[in-house]
């Protein structure tokens, strides 16, 4: 059984793996999982692969804080180990593929039957950590 920090979470990947197909992307993988951080999304395009940071909030009209701002430095730090591993496990497949690091902010409201609607997702894609 998730948390309801990580079922929050699913639903922000959730609306950001449709957007990705929408846009031409091959999911290769999510939640690629080690002990030392995660991957959220891995995807593929145009000889490029996607290292896809998820955040997800709530929105707010005027928040005081953006959902970038959860990119904590212990964060960057595992998910740079992370990204490091996956290239190491699949160096035959992508030893000659260029790849960067893409953050997705999704900001989310309740509708009045209580379940979560998308209301924008930001991207900043070729974030340099």
């Amino acid at each position: 059984m998730y948390s309801s920090k990580r079922q929050f979470g699913n639903i922000g990947e959730d609306f950001v793996v449709k957007d990705l197909t929408a846009r031409g992307y091959e999911i290769i993988t999510r939640n690629y999982l080690k002990k030392w951080g995660e991957i959220d999304i891995v995807a593929y395009r145009n000889t490029n692969l996607h290292f896809i940071e998820v955040k997800t909030v709530t929105y707010v009209e005027n928040p005081r804080f953006r959902a970038e701002e959860n990119m904590t430095y212990d964060k960057i730090r595992k998910l740079q180990r992370t990204i490091q591993t996956f290239l190491g496990e699949n160096t035959r497949q992508y030893h000659d593929t260029d790849w960067q690091i893409d953050l997705a902010c999704v900001y989310l409201t309740t509708n009045q039957a209580g379940e979560s609607e998308l209301k924008k997702i930001e991207w900043m894609e070729n974030v340099i950590l």
